[in-house]
This record gives C-alpha cells, sequence and structure tokens, in this order.
C-alpha cells in the first residue's frame, strides 16, 4: 500500500483546488429581457438568490436604473456617476420631470455600487410604480434637479423606455 503525501506548490495547488470546489464563489445572475436604444430591461437572481427584476441605462458615465426586488413594497431607483462625491447615508433632494408633466419630488440617499462609484437611491411606493412607468415609457426626456450638495442636473433622453419598459413591466407582474 502506497501512502502519498503532497508537499511544496503541489499541496498548495490541491488545496486551492479544494477550496474552490468546496465554496463555490456567488454571483447574481441575470439574463437580458429586452434592448433599445441605451435602456436594457434584465431578470435574474441577486448574489443572495432573491428574483429581482430591471431596467437601467448608462450613457457616458451616468447611471440610472429602476429595480424591483421580490419581497419589497417599493422600487429602487438607483442614479450615479463617477463625478459625484457623496457619503453613504447623505439625504439629497431631487425633482424628477419627465417631458412637461408634473415634477416628481423625493430624496435620494446616498450610497456607493460594488465598483466603489458613488450614487442615490431612492425608494419609490409600488402604489406608484405604474404612474412611474407610464411617463417613464411616454416621454422624450427626463430632467432631474438635485437640490442639494454640489451635484450638476441631468436631462436623459428617453428614447427605447416604451419597449424596454413593457418587458419591465412584464417582469414585474410575475414577480408579485
Amino acid at each position: 500500500m502506497t501512502n502519498a503525501k503532497f508537499a511544496g506548490p503541489a499541496a498548495v495547488v490541491v488545496c486551492l483546488l479544494a477550496s474552490c470546489l468546496a465554496a463555490p464563489p456567488v454571483h447574481a445572475k441575470t439574463s437580458l429581457l429586452k434592448q433599445s436604444g441605451n435602456w436594457e430591461a434584465f431578470d435574474g437572481t441577486t448574489t443572495d438568490g432573491r428574483p429581482v427584476c430591471g431596467m437601467s441605462a448608462t450613457v457616458g458615465d451616468r447611471y440610472l436604473g429602476l429595480k424591483l426586488f421580490k419581497g419589497l413594497t417599493y422600487l429602487v431607483m438607483q442614479l450615479g456617476t463617477k463625478e459625484w462625491k457623496i457619503n453613504k447615508g447623505e439625504k439629497i433632494g431631487m425633482r424628477m420631470q419627465f417631458d412637461a408633466r408634473p415634477m416628481w419630488s423625493m430624496t435620494g440617499s446616498g450610497m456607493h455600487f460594488s465598483d466603489g462609484d458613488a450614487g442615490l437611491e431612492v425608494h419609490i411606493n409600488v402604489s406608484q410604480a405604474d404612474k412611474l412607468m407610464t411617463e417613464l415609457r411616454g416621454a422624450k426626456s427626463l430632467h432631474i434637479e438635485y437640490l442639494s450638495g454640489n451635484i450638476a442636473n441631468w436631462q436623459l433622453e428617453l428614447a427605447g423606455t416604451n419597449v424596454v419598459g413593457q418587458a419591465f413591466d412584464g417582469c414585474r407582474a410575475k414577480l408579485n
């Protein structure tokens, strides 16, 4: 009978392989539902396995996303850019307007994305989600005015949001 022992570099390789097999990394898994213009809709699961639906756009270095996580009673809107210097939890007043429609007033909370970029997160009650989506899907542009902090206002073109918004709405309906 042979008694095999691992030593040196071989032992390190065996240990690394064993640890990779024993604890595989956990990743969010999302699939593209629809893409149009700068916008895309997606569905999938978060790193902790929670189902999620979303739609987002990145224009230049500006990101705007809407997400619905299963079990929450609000949509999560996230906005961000590399330019911002916002502290986690910092409150920033905002006004958002689709074309010439009435303004939406809200407060964003400072956060940081996984790449370290600063952002704002706004919770929108699901009772307002249909109104928000109707305005988003029917508008040509979105103007966002930041009321505090040293943040420049945004103007975003919304070409593609109708078809992408339909995919997001369909996903939201299945999620609830």
